[in-house]
């Protein structure tokens, strides 16, 4: 009953006036309140407010939050609770329980400190309670300062809470592990210092969460800084350069890019883990309820679960990003790639987002993807947090536009999902390539890259490889009668082989995904349904190859171009390098800084899409 009187007390001063109010200016304002609970302040309470105001100032600093704070105070208990105004501009209220009144009101309630958010307006109303009162079961009223102020931060940023909760938690918890019972050089991730002028002392605190460093402050009634597409730009590729250097984890990496990608702030009412409340009380808890083994179970050669205590992949590191994708930003960081064909690989590599073993995949009711526990995924959908990603794997998507609205289908139970969680790719500009396995002893080993001369689309054959890799696209049978078609490309090969370059058309559809249409240890294509085959040579410099394809024998309503790489397996790389591609008054195709999603790879038939710029 104390700490629920205790948090009422508190939170009423936060209650908001109005919400989204103006702040004065685009710092963080804030105020640091000592309360005593003796009839006045001593004087190691005005020591304590210097020593907490100069690390909460500084501390902010580290995480890139200009700030402005008014005048600290010291108060009696009595005159807070009768006298105590808080300034109308501010949007962070710190308060330092002394030692006696911390130990009554939060830490006989098992509370370390608690930072606390009410009201509409994420970036108002917030407040931060600690305790100088040092105690072992407790971690230092320092860390839990820095710790809270973490809280505030990434929440004030417009993390998600799962990130707000969880990534500063998990630091805590292992934080107290290191001073508890092992330290080692692991403990340095979680903890640098800061340095106080007054004290001349080294404090130490929570290492800033870096992905949050670099996400400005949303100025309130002019947000165009943070919609400035160069100034995301930049960021999104410092966020990006982390993450290929390892110094984040995929699913950080995807929450901070989303965060980039909105078109408007986030705010905690975008976030699913209260999805009916503006309000959240996130508490430091006791060391002995964070989940600290007991002493025996430190022994790693005892107990081999030890060395997953702190195993991100158990808990923190369950979302996996599709292996083509960090290739796609190397590429980009070195400038090689556009900014707009990034965001397409970015989008395509969230759409294909997978979940570690043991976990399942849920869609937030924001649009991300989130991997939890299995037990729990009918949980949240009964609570409305989200709903079911569909269990087929990303090879088999098709997307596919309908009438009138922003949103396309799926193959999988009629759902529907915004064109922005999941690849999308326009049907129009969009090719196919798929391998083709046509004999029993063959493996073809070809990449489809858009490295080729002027970054034209490549199609690569290894030494070891046998069998054939396909560009295609099917049309429908009107748009190629009497039509000529145009071929710009190159042919080369480095061995004695003499395996030829292909230009075929057959009836009918074909899928990448489909072994039907692509028969194993086939020679040729489903059906056999060939209507026409031009050879366009072993090796060849870049020319234009014209056919018209014949297509009176064409007994369905659509038609399928291909462009064919066979390979004989006698030791030799053979490459294609595509141009364009035009079709006589339908369009042109450009393969020039394509975009290729891998859907399938490392097996006998991989395949994906090519997104050309088409041109009519």
């Amino acid at each position: 009953m104390l700490v629920c009187t205790l948090v009422i007390t508190i939170l009423s001063i936060m209650i908001p006036q109005s919400a989204f109010s103006l702040h004065k200016t685009d710092d963080v304002s804030w105020q640091l309140v000592m309360i005593s609970s003796l009839s006045g302040c001593s004087n190691y309470h005005f020591q304590m407010v210097k020593k907490y105001t100069e690390i909460t100032e500084k501390y902010l600093e580290l995480y890139d939050v200009p700030n402005s704070y008014h005048e600290s105070l010291c108060l009696t208990e009595k005159v807070f609770e009768e006298s105590y105004n808080k300034p109308d501009d501010i949007d962070l209220l710190v308060m330092v329980y002394d030692k006696n009144k911390g130990q009554v009101e939060l830490y006989q309630n098992d509370i370390g400190g608690f930072y606390s958010h009410r009201g509409d307006d994420w970036t108002r109303n917030h407040i931060i309670v600690i305790c100088d009162c040092p105690n072992f079961d407790f971690s230092d009223p320092v860390w839990v300062l820095s710790h809270e102020l973490s809280h505030f931060i990434l929440n004030y940023k417009g993390f998600d809470l799962d990130v707000v909760e969880e990534q500063i938690h998990k630091w805590d918890e292992k934080y107290d592990f290191c001073t508890e019972f092992n330290y080692d050089e692991s403990c340095f991730e979680q903890r640098t210092t800061i340095k106080t002028d007054y004290y001349a002392y080294d404090w130490i605190v929570m290492t800033p969460y870096e992905p949050a460093i670099q996400v400005p402050i949303f100025p309130l009634g002019n947000n165009s800084s943070i919609l400035d597409t160069s100034f995301k730009i930049k960021m999104m590729a410092k966020v990006t350069e982390w993450w290929v250097e390892g110094k984040i984890k995929d699913s950080d990496y995807v929450s901070t890019m989303m965060i980039y990608s909105d078109e408007k702030p986030r705010s905690l009412n975008d976030n699913i883990i209260f999805p009916k409340t503006s309000s959240v009380i996130l508490t430091e808890s006791p060391k002995k309820d964070k989940g600290i083994p007991k002493f025996d179970d430190f022994n790693k050669n005892k107990n081999p679960s030890f060395s997953k205590f702190f195993d991100d992949s158990e808990v923190h590191n369950t979302m996996v990003l599709p292996s083509w994708f960090k290739t796609r930003a190397e590429l980009w960081l070195s400038e090689e790639i556009s900014d707009e064909k990034f965001n397409l690989f970015l989008n395509s590599a969230i759409g294909a987002i997978d979940c570690k073993e043991n976990f399942e995949m849920i869609i937030k009711i924001n649009g991300n993807p989130s991997c939890v526990k299995p037990e729990t995924v009918e949980k949240l959908i009964e609570r409305g947090w989200g709903m079911k990603k569909p269990k087929s794997t990303v090879q088999k998507l098709e997307l596919k536009p309908t009438k009138n609205t922003t949103y396309y289908n799926t193959s999988f139970d009629d759902q529907k999902f915004d064109k922005n969680t999941f690849p999308y790719q326009n049907p129009e500009s969009m090719w196919q390539y798929r391998e083709h396995r046509t004999l029993r002893d063959s493996n073809p080993e070809f990449t489809f890259t858009s490295t080729g001369t002027d970054n034209t689309l490549s199609i690569f054959s290894t030494s070891n490889s046998k069998g054939t890799g396909l560009i295609f696209k099917t049309f429908d049978k009107s748009d190629l009668l009497n039509r000529d078609i145009k071929v710009t490309w190159t042919a080369g090969k480095e061995g004695t082989g003499r395996s030829p370059t292909k230009l075929l058309v057959y009836d009918g559809s074909y899928e990448r995904g489909s072994d039907n249409d692509f028969p194993f240890y086939e020679p040729h294509l489903q059906g056999s349904g060939k209507l026409f085959s031009k050879l366009g040579g072993v090796k060849f410099s870049e020319k234009t190859t014209i056919f018209s394809p014949p297509l009176e024998d064409s007994q369905l309503d659509k038609v399928t171009i291909f462009i064919q790489k066979s390979d004989d397996h006698r030791s030799t790389e053979y490459f294609i390098e595509i141009r364009s591609i035009e079709i006589e008054d339908l369009g042109t195709w450009l393969f020039e800084d394509t975009v290729i999603t891998v859907e399938q790879s490392d097996t006998f038939g991989d395949f994906g899409t090519i997104e050309a710029t088409l041109i009519k």
